[in-house]
């Protein structure tokens, strides 16, 4: 179906269709970081969560260490680790969403990568 576009056309399409593999190049690496996060997040948690409350650790805010006490991380460490949860199943559907229309494009315009 490619083939009946002009030249113009198929540049327009070609930029469309690597515009979409980057944002979704970009989707995947942004997943990775914030499932990595999530997964910082729950090993602190099992370590924290056998301590006592009353004691002592350090939390690490920006660049600063600052002290504080077991149950006053615990909570902040659960919340960011939920939302962290959650981001990841909204960028997983939204990578969904990305690929389906690649593939539809690369169905519609006969569209194949050539391997480097």
């Amino acid at each position: 179906m490619a083939e009946n576009l002009t030249p113009e056309q198929q540049k327009e399409l070609v930029g469309r269709y690597q515009g979409l593999r980057q944002e979704g190049d970009a989707l995947y690496t942004k997943l990775g970081q914030v499932d990595g996060d999530r997964n910082e997040h729950e090993l602190v948690l099992k370590q924290l969560s056998g301590l006592d409350g009353n004691r002592r650790c350090w939390q690490q805010i920006g660049p600063v260490l600052a002290e504080k006490k077991v149950a006053d991380v615990l909570p902040v460490l659960t919340m960011n680790r939920d939302r962290f949860t959650d981001t990841v199943k909204q960028l997983s559907e939204t990578i969904k969403e990305k690929d389906k229309e690649i593939t539809e494009m690369q169905t519609k315009y006969g569209i194949r990568e050539v391997q480097k």
